[in-house]
């Protein structure tokens, strides 16, 4: 990120796709929550945006649409999974699979909810409250501040863990919307590609630094992984090494024996010009 002056911000990322179609949901205020009101709006935004249509077009539209309304806060999602009462994403699967079928009747009868409808329900309502869920041109589904609507743009940074939502003043510059969820695109995909089967992005807690972090681990072996799995094979560029550190069991370490410096945890070949000499477009966006 660069001061440009005259208060432009200048960062460095990707104009992934814009928005198609957005809509707003109206759960109500903090302490007015209940299962039946949560049921009831996700009806009225299924008859709007066709959730249920989405779900049909591919087989894994159910669990991208099932991650995206809790912006995939699940227990599997932790490492080792948390005490307190998060959803898992295959019982979640089925509350919203079952709920679409059945949400052709607004006053829903809420007696044949299971504790794990009520769990992922509640999470959807904490996620959903003033934000808007939308689809992009590209067909990503994806949960954004309330203010967005169609015509603004999904984008990515360097530098930054979230998607944002950026609108284009017609002026070559961008207005900061806000932060999103969108599906694909909270692990690095569009830089670096898909990961690879059976490897998915974590939160693993690292008792020596008593702090959380993101890691990919491998679900068929178990195997967490110290560096990115996508970036295996690519040469640290020139003058790069790695350092000997007493947590690299956890994680790499990087120093520049030719210009002295030393960025920590960052990854080099994930600087901007590393990206482009891999062919990844880039793109500097004005914000204002």
């Amino acid at each position: 990120m660069t001061f440009k002056g005259d208060g432009i911000l200048q960062v460095t990322g990707i104009a992934v796709s814009p928005i198609l179609v957005s809509e707003s949901f109206n759960l109500g205020q903090l302490g007015h929550y209940t299962l039946k009101n949560c049921a009831i709006e996700l009806h009225r935004i299924n008859k709007r945006m066709d959730l249920e249509g989405f779900v049909n077009e591919s087989p894994g539209n159910l669990k991208e649409l099932t991650r995206v309304l809790c912006s995939n806060d699940f227990a599997s999602t932790f490492f080792p999974s948390p005490v307190a009462a998060y959803p898992f994403v295959e019982n979640s699967e089925t509350t919203l699979r079952d709920l679409l079928k059945t949400l052709s009747d607004p006053q829903l009868d809420m007696e044949f909810f299971t504790a794990c409808d009520t769990i992922y329900l509640e999470y959807v309502w904490m996620y959903c409250r003033g934000r808007n869920l939308f689809r992009s041109a590209d067909g990503r589904m994806g949960l954004g501040p309330r203010g967005m609507k169609p015509g603004d743009l999904i984008s990515v940074w360097l530098g930054c863990n979230s998607v944002m939502i950026l609108r284009p003043t017609g002026f070559g510059q961008y207005l900061v919307i806000g932060e999103a969820y969108c599906s694909g695109l909270v692990d690095g995909s569009a830089f670096l590609g898909p990961l690879p089967d059976s490897v998915e992005l974590v939160t693993r807690y690292f008792e020596n630094f008593a702090m959380y972090r993101k890691t990919c681990i491998n679900r068929a072996s178990g195997e967490f992984y110290r560096e990115d799995p996508r970036l295996e094979g690519v040469a640290l560029p020139e003058g790069w090494r790695r350092k000997e550190h007493a947590d690299e069991e956890y994680l790499s370490w990087f120093v520049n024996d030719s210009t002295g410096e030393d960025i920590g945890n960052f990854d080099p070949r994930l600087s901007p010009e590393a990206l482009e000499s891999r062919g990844i477009k880039l793109q500097v966006f004005d914000l204002v």
